[in-house]
């Protein structure tokens, strides 16, 4: 029986060690993607008069939140000098919105305090927003995204 457990744990150990990588992958291979091709803003709506199927624990039914994505934007990209301006027509109320950013990178780090892309903040215009993307193969480029109206 004794054999039996130790032949057991010898099959577990060689199946462990032989699950690893057997080649690395070459990151520099897909080149400096660190670059954004849009930007949507979203607002958050809130519809008390609707309500979704989900329950809360006391039984009643979840108030419906949906994303509403703000038309009639003008977006410049510039991959020069990594800047997105965002002309949005007046009188939108920006102050529980969010953005969508639409990349290639591996990552898109907020910077000086900007908020992470999908997460509801105050966009008000005029506003600046700064990002680091990441490339696979280690290129970061620093972005400004201007909101103006």
């Amino acid at each position: 029986m004794k054999n039996y457990k130790i032949a057991i744990v010898l099959f577990s150990l060689a199946i462990v060690f032989s699950c690893d990588p057997r080649l690395d992958m070459d990151y520099d291979e897909w080149g400096d993607n660190a670059f954004i091709t849009n930007v949507q803003i979203f607002a958050k709506e809130v519809k008390d008069d609707f309500q979704m199927a989900e329950f809360y624990e006391n039984g009643d039914y979840t108030t419906g939140v949906r994303r509403i994505i703000l038309g009639k934007t003008k977006v410049v990209i510039d991959n020069e000098t990594f800047t997105v301006t965002i002309t949005v027509p007046s009188g939108n109320d920006l102050s529980q919105s969010g953005f969508l950013i639409t990349h290639n990178s591996t990552k898109v780090e907020p910077l000086e305090g900007s908020p992470a892309g999908g997460i509801v903040s105050n966009l008000t215009p005029p506003s600046t927003f700064r990002y680091r993307l990441h490339s696979a193969d280690g290129t970061t480029h620093d972005w400004t995204i201007d909101i103006v109206e």
